[in-house]
């Protein structure tokens, strides 16, 4: 068991971790109370295990630590998982967060659920938020407990059981409800995540959370913020579910919590449905994702929107503040007859070009590089790697540009190049053509995605292309059957040549 302190910059929001407890060689992770066994409510601990079982929470000597705040909820999953404990052969812990939002009650809570940990005999993580927490007080909260949670997994814990129930999961499903939401919002709280959180409770409303934890001989902690009701969550809580009850709907809860579990079975679906579509649909391009637009619109509007929030979710990490406008925006963008486009949203860009979507985050700097190059030097960019490489031979007209590899006359290049990225008014003649062109009008002509310009290298002499991804050598500088000396100019995806570093001398980089 690991018992030494975490620094405070392991969490973010200021968090200060302490662990307190057993030694390494300690095993079991609980102690049961002396007359657990003889207390009511079996049934209800038969129930916990039955959720436990159905959603296949833990296994056989798994770690678990339970996030407990000392409320009654957090109590009673914590007595219930000493109880269960010897059934699994599970290794339990206890962890705690300070928000400090209370003063001396925020101590007391932690002082309290530390005190109940030891008297169990298990071992203790104490975490506390230390620097002030901006106007967003509840969302603040929520990333510092997830930020916790992510360092109990880190170091060893499997699970981290929370006490929610399925009160907490029909007022989830209320709110999302009522504010709008789609199939994955009427799902509410998981039972299992993939971050390995648990909730073991989520079967049991509150009241019989409560009534249980009381037959039990437990106490707890009341969070006085929790009668707040200037909080939305708490004035579903306290008024507007009991108002439903109370006018026709008595098992409003338990429907909601209901409607909840039908829609993760649907969405279990989706999530495998989605999977297989995003194999077939999405490809990774630029530093993003991107889609066919034609293809995206064609899809069942179902499938289409949920294909639009998880490329959404693979380009940011996860979907808050993403709602139906947004994702009606990038349909209407895929749908659209016009040939370019883009919609922002919350962290993503969405942009439209030559027929295809792509997903980026928003904010991305643009890749900007110069570096000074000769024979020999070699430059690995974010997708790519450009290799410089002098020939003393004699060179066919037909080999001087076979799209990986281009031939320039070294006797007329004859002096240091600069490798970097093309820039609006770059001018550049292909071979084949009788007068310089535009770069950029060639890129359009090419149907070169815009996303894909960004960082497009070229070659440069002086104030002269002599090479270009794509176009290859400059018609001024290609290599000719006369020509003694040829640079071969490589261009391989980052990563071909067997994963080896650049060859050649150092690199200069121009700032």
């Amino acid at each position: 068991m690991n018992t030494t302190p975490h620094s405070a910059s392991a969490i973010c929001c200021g968090i200060r971790n302490n662990w307190t407890g057993s030694p390494p060689t300690w095993t079991g992770g609980w102690r049961p109370l002396p007359d657990v066994a003889a207390r009511p409510g079996a049934h209800v601990i038969e129930r916990v295990a039955t959720t436990l079982e159905r959603h296949r929470m833990v296994w056989e000597g798994a770690r678990v630590a339970a996030a407990v705040s000392g409320g009654a909820d957090s109590m009673a999953l914590l007595d219930a998982l000493c109880e269960l404990g010897p059934r699994w052969k599970l290794d339990l812990g206890v962890a705690h967060l300070d928000h400090g939002l209370r003063g001396t009650a925020s101590r007391g809570d932690a002082a309290f659920v530390e005190q109940e940990a030891r008297r169990r005999g298990l071992p203790f993580h104490g975490a506390r938020i230390e620097q002030p927490l901006s106007a967003n007080v509840e969302q603040n909260a929520r990333r510092a407990r997830l930020a916790l949670f992510a360092r109990l997994r880190e170091s060893g814990w499997d699970r981290v059981a929370t006490g929610h129930t399925a009160s907490d999961q029909a007022e989830t499903v209320l709110f999302r409800l009522l504010r709008g939401t789609g199939g994955g919002g009427l799902a509410g709280i998981r039972p299992v995540t993939r971050a390995g959180l648990i909730r073991p409770l989520l079967e049991l409303t509150g009241a019989e959370v409560r009534e249980w934890a009381r037959g039990r001989g437990l106490t707890w902690r009341e969070d006085a913020s929790n009668q707040d009701v200037s909080l939305t969550r708490n004035l579903i809580r306290h008024s507007v579910l009991p108002a439903l009850e109370g006018a026709g709907f008595p098992h409003a809860t338990r429907r909601l919590e209901q409607l909840a579990r039908w829609a993760q079975e649907d969405e279990a679906y989706w999530e495998a449905e989605i999977r297989r579509l995003a194999e077939r649909e999405l490809r990774p391009e630029a530093g993003g994702w991107s889609a066919a637009a034609a293809g995206l619109a064609a899809l069942p509007a179902a499938a289409a929107s949920r294909l639009v929030r998880y490329a959404c979710e693979l380009v940011r990490g996860d979907l808050q503040r993403l709602d139906r406008r947004h994702v009606e925006a990038v349909l209407a963008l895929a749908r659209s007859r016009a040939g370019a486009g883009a919609v922002t949203l919350p962290g993503v860009v969405v942009e439209r070009s030559f027929g295809r979507l792509h997903w980026s985050p928003s904010g991305t700097q643009l890749l900007h590089f110069h570096y000074t190059v000769g024979p020999g030097d070699g430059v690995e960019l974010p997708d790519t790697i450009v290799r410089l490489e002098l020939a003393e031979s004699v060179v066919g007209v037909e080999c001087v540009y076979n799209g990986d590899v281009s031939r320039l006359d070294w006797e007329l290049l004859g002096g240091p190049l600069v490798l970097r990225d093309w820039q609006p008014g770059d001018r550049f003649r292909p071979i084949g053509h009788s007068a310089d062109r535009k770069l950029s009008d060639l890129l359009q002509e090419s149907r070169v995605p815009r996303w894909e310009r960004a960082g497009w290298p070229v070659l440069a002499k002086g104030g002269s292309l002599v090479w270009s991804r794509r176009f290859g050598p400059s018609a001024e500088y290609a290599a000719s059957p006369a020509s003694s000396r040829v640079l071969r100019v490589i261009e391989r995806p980052a990563g071909v040549d067997g994963g080896t570093s650049v060859s050649g001398p150092a690199v200069t980089r121009e700032v």
